[in-house]
């Protein structure tokens, strides 16, 4: 038997005793701790082709987006079909890794969470001797039937992506109105927080308080909001569900919303997530038409990454609306759709209903009620 190990040989030890005791053939591909292991695919291709039956992946301790992990080891088996054996921290649906590998096919685990190294050697060698493949193994089967549902819950919910041409253009501002907008309609939505935009918190100043808070953070602070669920960092403002722990996507993803909205902040800044943006269903870009405004509009609308995108308008009137039009129209060369807001004073009063039809063209789920007029009151003139 001829094993090579991918991972630092701190963490292999088990491996490593099992395969000396058994005279079977153990190389290693040494990485550093927390890495990236896209980053070593063509070692491990190279590696490979030495004609090795497993090859074990350490992705404990690996700092890659989940769906890059289970398509880098993917790739790795689809070009020289030398069988995956995964260690992971947990194995349980919620981790994103065993999801990721799960949805590429891959089920050959090793789960560190729980037991000793005694336990991790037989996993070793009940994955390597191919025991599990003809008796089955009842937690990874499980698990799998969990990760299938939650792709079902998944598949039908529809992502908006609301990003801001530049800073203060309104972009939260156009999150919470999509998602009143969607809730007055009949469908279950939320929004979640995708940027790292910080404010300083001022208000709290005991020792284990954040210096900095995301705006909903802040927001959940300055109105004393309650927090529905922490470790997800779950709030309700004004009727509308917001997440700010983006860190627990995987987990609010399976909420069962019909819509989530992400709210990602300044397209231009390095922390903005292009990559999740485009994979959202729908993609919208706030801009604006002031002349401090305009070079960051127009170099979204050459940019053909962003062919898709809607654009919606802030802080334009009523007269300037056709030359806004009329003076980008060569410029617009994919032809995006241009919406043009109304006054929103209030974020958290409909007052674009009219508009975000015209953007979504959604028939109601439920019969419309008349958009609501709020009586404020409260801090800051809202109520809790």
């Amino acid at each position: 038997m001829k094993i090579l190990f991918v991972g630092t040989k701190m963490q292999g030890y088990f491996i490593s005793e099992e395969c000396k005791s058994r005279k079977w053939t153990l190389d290693y591909i040494e990485t550093t701790e927390n890495m990236e292991l896209e980053k070593y695919l063509s070692d491990i291709l190279a590696v490979g082709r030495n004609g090795y039956d497993y090859i074990v992946y350490d992705t404990t301790s690996c700092i890659s987006d989940a769906d890059v992990i289970a398509h880098t080891i993917a790739s790795v088996v689809k070009s020289n079909s030398i069988k995956p054996i995964i260690i992971v921290n947990t194995l349980n649906a919620k981790n994103a890794v065993v999801a990721a590998c799960i949805n590429q096919s891959l089920r050959s685990f090793i789960n560190k969470g729980s037991g000793t190294a005694s336990d991790f050697k037989e996993q070793f060698v009940y994955n390597v001797t191919e025991f599990y493949e003809k008796v089955g193994r009842e937690d990874v089967e499980e698990v799998a039937k969990e990760v299938t549902k939650s792709l079902e819950r998944v598949k039908n919910t529809q992502t908006i992506g609301v990003a801001g041409a530049c800073r203060r253009i309104g972009t939260t501002t156009q999150a919470i109105q999509i998602a009143k907008y969607l809730n007055y309609k009949g469908y279950r939505a939320c929004i979640i927080e995708m940027n790292n935009i910080k404010y300083p918190n001022v208000r709290q100043q005991h020792n284990n308080a954040s210096t900095e808070l995301s705006f909903f953070e802040k927001t959940s602070l300055l109105l004393d909001l309650k927090i529905y669920d922490k470790s997800l960092g779950y709030i309700q403002v004004e009727g509308v569900d917001v997440y700010y722990k983006p860190d627990k996507l995987n987990e609010i993803l399976e909420k069962g919303y019909d819509f989530q909205v992400f709210d990602y902040g300044v397209y231009f800044e390095n922390a903005f997530n292009k990559a999740a943006f485009l994979k959202d269903d729908i993609q919208i870009f706030a801009a604006g038409f002031d002349v401090s405004e305009l070079d960051y509009l127009i170099d979204i609308l050459d940019n053909s990454s962003y062919k898709e995108s809607k654009i919606i308008f802030s802080f334009v009137s009523e007269q300037n609306k056709s030359e806004v039009k009329s003076l980008l129209s060569d410029m617009n060369k994919d032809n995006k759709s241009f919406f043009f807001a109304d006054y929103t004073p209030d974020p958290y009063i409909l007052s674009n209903a009219g508009m975000l039809d015209d953007v979504f063209h959604l028939d109601s789920k439920a019969e419309e009620k008349e958009v609501p007029k709020k009586k404020r009151k409260g801090f800051l003139g809202r109520r809790k």
